[in-house]
C-alpha cells in the first residue's frame, strides 16, 4: 500500500510537469514573435485603464454597478477560513498506542496495525461514540428529512453560485473591454458562452467533490473513528508519515497547483477567447493551448509577475478594507449616536429610537456592506485589464485592449 501511494504521487507529478511544459511542435510562426512591450509598460497601461474606467468621469452608479458585476463574477474579493479543533484530554502516548500499538517511533508498523478502526480501545473513545450517535440519528425518521433538506439547500445554493459566476464572467469581460457597466445586453449576448462555462464548473465541482470523498474515505474518516487529536498526530511513527500521510499530501498538493494554474489561465485567457470568438469552452481551450505552447516562457513570466502583484494587492486591499470599514463604522456611530442623544436622552423616548434604529439600520447596514466590498473594485479592474493587455501583447492574432497608445520606452522590462 505504501509503494502504491508513492506511485500515484509520482504519476500525478510527472503528468503535471509533462502537460505544463510541453512545447508545441506545430506552433504558428506568428507565435514566435517576441512581445514588443515589457511588463512595466503593461502594468502602467493597466493602471491607466483602471483609472479611465473608474474615475473619468467618476460615477457612484457606475462604481456600484461594476462592483455588483465583479461580485457575481467572483473577482471582487476572496476569503478564507482557519479551521481548528479542541485538544484531547488524554496524553499523546495513549492515542498513539491506539493507532500503532506498542511500536516505538522508529520501528516499522505493520499495515494491519496502522489504523485499527474497530479495536476495543477505539470503540470506547468518546469521539467514536459521538460518531455512532450521529449515525444513528442520521438514519432515524427525524434525521433523514433534516439532512436531506440541508443537502438540497446546499446543492441549490452551490448551483446558483456557479451559474451566476459563469454568466457574469463574460459581463465582467465586456465591462472592462468596453468601459461599460451594462448587464442585460452582454448577459444575453454571451449566453451560450456562459452556459458552456457553467457546465465546465459543474464538471469540475463534481470532480472536486469526488476527490474530497476519496480523501475523507482514505484518511479523515478512519482517523476520526480512532479519535486522534491534532497534538497526538505529531507523535506518530515515521512510517505512517512516510508511507501514508506524505504521498497523500503531496498528491493533493500537486492536484491543487494544477487546478490553481488551470483556473488562472481559464479566467484570464480562455474566457476572453470564448468571448471574442463567440465559441464554447473546448474550442477556446484548444486555441489557448496552441498559443500557450508557443509562449510557455511568457505565460510563466506572467504567472510569476501576477503572484507578486497578488501579494502586493492583498496587502493594499487589507489596508483599504480596514480603512474604509473604519470610516463606515465611525460614520454609523456618529449618525446613530446623534439619534440616540436626541430621542433617548433629550426626549426620553427610547422605544422610538429603537424603532427608528431598526428601520434605518437594516438599509444602512446593507449600504455599508456594499461600500466596504466595493473598495476592492480597483484591484479587480486592474487584474482583468492586465491579463487582457498581456494577451494582446503576445502578437497571436487577438487584440482585446489596444496597445497603440502605450509607450514602448520601457521595452523588455
Amino acid at each position: 500500500m505504501a509503494s502504491l501511494n508513492w506511485i500515484i504521487f509520482g504519476l500525478v507529478f510527472y503528468l503535471s510537469i509533462r502537460f505544463w511544459s510541453a512545447q508545441s511542435r506545430n506552433a504558428p510562426a506568428v507565435q514566435q514573435v517576441l512581445p514588443h512591450l515589457g511588463m512595466r509598460s503593461l502594468i502602467r497601461a493597466s493602471l491607466d485603464w483602471t483609472g479611465q474606467i473608474l474615475f473619468h468621469p467618476f460615477s457612484f452608479r457606475k462604481w456600484f454597478l461594476l462592483s455588483f458585476i465583479a461580485f457575481l463574477a467572483g473577482t471582487l474579493f476572496c476569503g478564507g477560513s482557519v479551521l481548528g479543533g479542541k485538544n484531547r484530554d488524554r496524553p499523546a502516548h495513549a492515542a498513539v498506542t491506539e493507532v500503532v500499538g506498542t511500536e516505538t517511533a522508529g520501528s516499522a508498523v505493520s499495515p494491519d496495525r496502522q489504523f485499527p478502526l474497530y479495536s476495543d480501545d477505539a470503540m470506547k473513545h468518546k469521539s467514536f461514540q459521538e460518531f455512532q450517535q450521529f449515525s444513528a440519528w442520521a438514519k432515524s425518521s427525524a434525521g433523514i428529512p433534516v439532512l436531506t433538506g440541508i443537502f438540497l439547500a446546499f446543492l441549490i445554493f452551490w448551483l446558483a453560485l456557479m451559474w451566476f459566476n459563469a454568466r457574469f464572467q463574460f459581463v465582467w469581460y465586456n465591462a472592462v473591454v468596453r468601459n461599460d457597466a451594462s448587464v442585460r445586453e452582454p448577459l444575453r449576448r454571451f449566453k451560450p458562452q456562459g452556459n458552456a462555462l457553467f457546465r465546465l464548473y459543474l464538471v469540475l465541482g463534481l470532480a472536486g467533490l469526488a476527490l474530497l470523498l476519496v480523501f475523507v474515505t482514505w484518511l479523515v474518516l478512519p482517523l476520526s473513528g480512532i479519535g486522534v487529536g491534532w497534538q497526538q498526530i505529531a507523535a506518530w511513527p515515521a512510517g505512517i508519515w512516510l508511507n501514508w500521510i506524505a504521498p497523500l499530501f503531496l498528491t493533493g498538493l500537486a492536484l491543487f497547483f494544477d487546478l490553481v494554474i488551470a483556473g488562472v489561465f481559464i479566467h484570464d485567457f480562455v474566457v476572453p477567447l470564448m468571448a471574442i470568438e463567440q465559441t464554447t469552452f473546448i474550442p477556446a481551450w484548444r486555441k489557448f493551448l496552441a498559443i500557450y505552447r508557443g509562449h510557455i516562457g511568457d505565460f510563466w513570466k506572467y504567472f510569476s509577475v501576477c503572484l507578486g502583484l497578488w501579494l502586493a494587492a492583498l496587502v493594499m486591499a487589507v489596508v483599504v478594507f480596514y480603512v474604509v470599514g473604519l470610516m463606515v463604522v465611525l460614520a454609523g456611530a456618529v449618525a446613530f449616536g446623534l439619534l440616540y442623544f436626541v430621542f433617548a436622552v433629550l426626549l426620553k423616548m427610547t422605544f422610538l429610537f429603537v424603532i427608528i434604529a431598526v428601520i434605518l439600520g437594516i438599509p444602512a447596514a446593507a449600504a455599508a456592506l456594499a461600500v466596504v466590498l466595493s473598495s476592492g473594485l480597483p484591484f479587480a479592474v486592474f487584474f482583468r485589464s492586465f491579463s487582457l493587455y498581456f494577451f494582446s501583447n503576445l502578437n497571436c492574432g487577438y487584440v482585446f485592449l489596444s496597445l497603440s497608445e502605450i509607450s514602448v520606452g520601457e521595452n523588455k522590462s
